[in-house]
């Protein structure tokens, strides 16, 4: 007892010789229950955590499962539209599955048993009419149906910086543009549609021509169908979220934006106030719009996602971007005729070497003057199947003769 009474007054004792001091008085004082308890570790305890993720898992293979992989997409003016473009080109060159109806008027020939169609990409701008029409061409049951909002004053700005329109828009010449605009005498459609609701009306067009109150009944109903609206400044959370209920890489969502102004412009307050006036039915959508996404996304974060609005996935996803962007080597510079525009190009002397990114790369060269694109995609398809190596070389050397015949820049 003298050593131990020595050892307890050391400061520096151990844990592990306090519990061999108290083994040896069990056994040196005899007590009648001599059971020695075995080591916590060995003692078995069911992990709650472990069963959280095991049936998470179970939740996410069922879900998968029925995950709809589809894509019917309503185009709207200067929302990222064209990124959301690119990125189904991207997954559609990815899984090489289902064909892309595109061109003006082509989906009117479409029929509800045509498996093969699985992308809706309107590169040119096509008003959402009749709303009955899109649902027997698009049945909700196989095809997620997006579109993409952006805080009006964002909107109009960037049209007017797009469109080399800031003299038209400063000062005195800004009531200059709005008096031809009412006349009609406006050189472009583009000023026209700044006092027209532009953003909003190629998804709710076909409830336009309705007063206000009728006009929200009938554009309620579109947008109670419609799956998703990304809002521009919610981008990358939006597409985090089609990751997740597509259950399709991260990856293939992964993007370059291909469209930048050097321009820095923004209309006065007074006269954005007097624009504002004319955009009443893109005010109700955009209100709308943020709130469906914001209603979603609070229950979405909750179940799919591992941290607070989904910041873990949306910065794994910017690195997908950043990671992309690199293995394109993406190369920027002013055009020369449009020099307020940022041109993009790609060295596609890399690109032929590796033809599955050539595919990823070429994707986000994707604009109204080559849809082409598009047409070329279904008909290697067609042509070569679900034969990945063959589709993917056959197509990449496709696009790549083409775009350098033509010449084009990647804006």
């Amino acid at each position: 007892m003298a050593i131990l009474n020595r050892l307890l007054r050391k400061k520096c004792l151990t844990v592990q010789l306090i519990s061999v001091l108290i083994y040896f008085m069990y056994r040196h004082f005899n007590f009648e229950d001599e059971t020695i308890l075995p080591p916590v570790e060995s003692i078995t305890v069911p992990s709650l955590q472990n069963e959280k993720r095991t049936k998470q898992k179970d939740d996410t293979d069922n879900r998968c499962n029925r995950a709809k992989q589809k894509f019917m997409f309503v185009k709207n003016g200067k929302t990222g539209s064209s990124t959301i473009e690119s990125i189904i080109l991207q997954i559609a060159t990815h899984h090489h599955k289902h064909e892309i109806v595109h061109t003006r008027g082509s989906y009117k020939s479409l029929k509800n048993e045509r498996e093969e169609i699985g992308y809706f990409i309107p590169v040119e701008h096509q008003m959402l009419k009749p709303l009955n029409h899109f649902q027997k061409l698009f049945p909700k049951s196989k095809y997620l149906w997006i579109a993409s909002s952006r805080k009006v004053e964002d909107q109009i700005n960037s049209a007017v910086r797009w469109r080399n329109y800031e003299r038209k828009f400063k000062g005195k010449r800004f009531n200059k543009t709005l008096v031809k605009a009412f006349k009609n005498e406006s050189s472009s459609e583009l000023e026209q549609a700044f006092f027209s609701d532009a953003m909003s009306y190629y998804l709710l067009g076909s409830c336009h021509h309705y007063s206000f109150p009728e006009f929200e009944i009938c554009a309620s109903e579109i947008m109670e169908n419609m799956d998703l609206v990304i809002p521009r400044e919610k981008f990358d959370e939006s597409m985090v979220i089609l990751h997740k209920i597509t259950c399709l890489p991260l990856s293939d969502f992964a993007y370059i934006q291909m469209k930048r102004t050097t321009s820095d412009f923004k209309l006065s307050e007074e006269n954005m106030k007097t624009i504002l006036n004319y955009h009443k039915k893109d005010l109700w959508f955009e209100q709308k719009a943020n709130e469906k996404f914001d209603q979603f996304f609070s229950t979405f974060q909750a179940e799919y996602c591992f941290s607070q609005n989904c910041s873990r996935e949306v910065a794994q996803l910017r690195e997908e971007n950043e990671k992309l962007k690199i293995a394109c080597k993406v190369i920027e510079r002013r055009t020369r005729k449009r020099k307020h525009l940022v041109e993009f190009s790609f060295d596609t002397e890399m690109l032929k070497k590796d033809s599955k990114l050539g595919l990823r790369c070429l994707s986000f060269s994707l604009s109204v003057h080559s849809d082409f694109l598009l047409d070329l995609y279904n008909e290697v398809l067609r042509e070569t199947g679900h034969d990945g190596n063959l589709f993917a070389d056959e197509l990449a050397g496709k696009w790549i003769r083409k775009l350098n015949n033509l010449n084009l820049t990647f804006i």
